[in-house]
């Protein structure tokens, strides 16, 4: 449900500021599994620990509206000052900014970014679920 809202608002914006789709823009939609495992990794790395500390689950609201704002959606990747290196390091900037490019065009990602963000996004998926499987057993011990 959420996906199709999405698209559909996609869609939407796509129509209202006029962006010419590239012919490359299928592409775009064969990333969605991709984001899934990005949003998958990064969930299942915080839920062990938010399990045992509340303050962590708090704190994920603040961490992801930060998160939103240093992440280039709604705005040009900048490449110079504080805001170019915070976009150069943040694997959401390569993760976003590719199929973006294969969308609508604008300036060229860098496709070695991309490719070293779902590797290690990857890596962070299966880590993750590793140490998911041996804090659930402590978690549950705990909460009998």
């Amino acid at each position: 449900v959420n996906l199709t809202v999405y698209i559909s608002l996609l869609v939407i914006a796509i129509v209202v500021f006029n962006a010419p789709l590239q012919s490359t823009a299928y592409f775009a939609f064969l990333c969605v599994p991709l984001f899934v495992v990005a949003g998958l990794s990064i969930g299942i790395m915080f839920a062990p620990i938010a399990l045992f500390y509340l303050d962590v689950r708090y704190s994920l609201g603040v961490l992801s509206g930060v998160l939103m704002w240093v992440t280039p959606v709604f705005y040009a990747v900048h490449t110079e000052g504080l805001v170019g290196a915070i976009n150069r390091w943040n694997p959401l900037t390569h993760l976003i900014g590719m199929p973006r490019h294969w969308l609508i065009g604008g300036a060229e990602p860098n496709s070695g970014g991309f490719l070293l963000s779902m590797t290690c996004f990857g890596i962070l998926l299966v880590l993750a679920l590793r140490s998911f499987h041996r804090a659930l057993p402590i978690a549950i011990e705990r909460a009998i």
